[in-house]
């Protein structure tokens, strides 16, 4: 039954002072125990047991009533007008707020026995703390693949509560739930871990000699669902560098590969001021044709100052694609169709004002017949120009009114050597 403050009697009687009889009773709720005039908290959706124990002097019957500040709903059994007895010297009820609403509220007991009553401010809210805070790392949202952390690297998780709620007051602590590979022994914790907290800032650093992932969740008294942070990494700090055919590339920097079955060593080395080797594997990448891989993709192998050789042979793509690294950390390598001839220069898509339109252009210098290069021009992946026997420049035009990925896939003796692309 709802009730608000127009149908209880309320406003004008004594509620939490010093001479209250009340002091006298002690309220529980979801086996929480409520000092005296604390917040309480009901989870909405589900029952909420509410026992109160009072001496016969101050209470024989016990009515109860939600003072309603938000228009919740919610069910009462015995039901809010019903004056109740104890059971074995307690009083019963079970409060259900109607599912997925959050408002605030006045619990309030009322008695026969004298004219004060008992109050408590409270809430409505979920039972799962993850809809009432989020989890932040280093100041940005937690990626879906779980946050990382570094070997001494100081990394900071902190909530972000709506100011609003009544759980920017709720000390919360970080538990750890499980590790991989891993205990709460290879972490720095300030504050330490399971200790609740005011102020929503942990501090974790990771001891330089083991990786792996763990759980943490973050605790609530009252919610009975934590806020789980699940599939966190320790990762290490060493750099790595990578080879293709005995020459070195940084990560992340585009590499041409040969097409057409041709195969090629790709070799990744650890530095030597890492203190052990690490597993890694080579993933297949999902967007070259088909490819095989010695040793095979997804199997950890190794990696030490010495290095470890992947023998890889491409067939079948024309596209550029991500080939990367699993292991302590990812390393990934931006992979080209590759045409392999030094002579030729590739100029990066310009833009030129052409009034009503704009004009992209793409120079071939180099190549040694200029008739076999060829350029596609696509936008957003659907061809719009193609030329053949290109010799030099080549434009293309876009109106002024599309957006997106503008590309010129340029084609050399009948191979794809590499893309150039501009944003619009």
């Amino acid at each position: 039954m709802n009730i608000n403050t127009s149908t209880v009697p309320y406003a004008g009687l004594a509620g939490n002072s010093a001479d209250n009889p009340w002091e006298q009773t002690t309220l529980t709720i979801n086996k929480n125990l409520m000092s005296w005039g604390a917040s309480v908290l009901l989870h909405r959706g589900m029952e909420n047991e509410v026992i109160v124990e009072a001496p016969p002097e101050v209470a024989r019957q016990i009515r109860l009533a939600w003072i309603n500040e938000s228009g919740l709903i919610i069910d009462a059994q015995p039901d809010f007008e019903t004056w109740v007895t104890p059971v074995d010297g307690k009083f019963h009820w079970k409060l259900t707020p109607e599912q997925g609403k959050r408002g605030r509220g006045t619990l309030v007991l009322y008695s026969r026995e004298v004219n004060q009553i008992r109050t408590h401010e409270g809430w409505v809210l979920s039972q799962d703390l993850s809809d009432e805070v989020n989890v932040l790392i280093d100041g940005n949202s937690v990626p879906e693949s779980g946050a990382e952390f570094f070997w001494s690297k100081p990394g900071v998780l902190t909530l972000r509560v709506d100011p609003y709620s009544p759980v920017a007051s709720l000390p919360i602590s970080l538990n750890w739930i499980s590790g991989t590979g891993l205990t709460p022994d290879d972490f720095d914790v300030s504050p330490e871990l399971e200790e609740p907290q005011a102020v929503y800032k942990w501090t974790l650093t990771g001891q330089p000699v083991n990786t792996g992932t763990f759980d943490l969740a973050f605790v609530a008294k009252g919610f009975p669902v934590p806020l789980s942070l699940d599939s966190c990494k320790l990762l290490d700090r060493a750099r790595y560098k990578v080879l293709i055919n005995g020459q070195e590339h940084q990560p992340g920097v585009d590499v041409a590969y040969p097409v057409r079955d041709r195969e090629m060593s790709i070799t990744l080395i650890r530095d030597t001021d890492s203190k052990s080797d690490t597993e890694f594997s080579l993933k297949r990448p999902s967007y070259a044709g088909s490819a095989i891989s010695d040793p095979a993709f997804g199997v950890p192998v190794p990696v030490g100052v010495d290095g470890h050789t992947w023998k890889v042979k491409f067939s079948g793509s024309d596209r550029p694609f991500i080939l990367g690294f699993e292991g302590s950390q990812s390393i990934a390598l931006n992979m080209s169709p590759g045409y392999h001839s030094s002579a030729v220069t590739i100029t990066p898509v310009t833009f030129v004002d052409g009034g009503s339109t704009r004009v992209f252009k793409v120079t071939v210098q180099g190549a040694q017949n200029p008739g076999d290069v060829r350029v596609s021009w696509d936008l957003n992946g659907k061809v719009v120009h193609y030329f053949s026997r290109l010799d030099g420049t080549s434009t293309a035009e876009a109106d002024r009114t599309v957006s997106g990925r503008f590309s010129a896939w340029i084609y050399i003796e009948g191979e794809p050597h590499s893309v150039r692309t501009i944003q619009i």
